[in-house]
């Protein structure tokens, strides 16, 4: 016979009833409710951003010589988010014009090339060089790099200013500007 705080109980029930209750307290414990269990989700929508950002304007000297005066490498930053990549067109709307007389002209020369990408974009000069022609009323030039997925490329830009004869140019300054255009595809 057991005596358990003056409980008695003569086959042990009592533990056997108190051993089960005490099995199912630590067994529902553990066990998930099938209750509403109430959700909010969160979600980012990234917009397609494309970039081009330019190196700070730049003038040089005409050293007096004939031929082409070159303004060293000029390092564009181009970049896009788009899976489709993106296309960069650099151009001169005109040769080098003198800023008293519009008349004096000079030719512009450019030339592109990718000195560096990141991302899974290929990136590739695609027009890699173009020139104007002021005597014959050729008055732009264009460049051209693309990519054809998501990435960005530092882009070195060559400028030239093409006077075959230094004395054939006015003295002053001439001034020409790139304009850079982007596309996607």
């Amino acid at each position: 016979m057991i005596n358990v705080m003056g409980i008695t109980n003569r086959r042990g029930s009592f533990f056997h009833c108190f051993s089960l209750v005490i099995s199912g307290i630590v067994m529902s414990c553990g066990s998930t409710l099938s209750a509403e269990q109430p959700s909010q989700s969160f979600s980012v929508s990234v917009p397609v951003e494309s970039s081009v950002q330019p190196p700070p304007d730049v003038a040089i000297i005409h050293d007096l010589t004939d031929g082409e005066q070159q303004f060293s490498p000029q390092s564009w930053t181009v970049g896009s988010n788009s899976m489709t990549g993106m296309v960069v067109d650099f151009t001169v709307a005109s040769g080098f014009v003198h800023n008293t007389d519009p008349t004096s002209k000079s030719n512009a020369i450019l030339s592109v090339g990718v000195a560096s990408s990141n991302g899974p974009a290929n990136w590739v000069a695609s027009k890699p060089a173009d020139r104007t022609d002021v005597t014959v009323g050729d008055e732009t030039a264009s460049v051209r790099v693309e990519s054809d997925n998501v990435g960005s490329a530092k882009v070195n830009l060559n400028v030239g200013f093409d006077d075959s004869d230094q004395f054939e140019a006015l003295p002053g300054v001439y001034e020409t500007t790139v304009v850079a255009t982007l596309t996607l595809p």
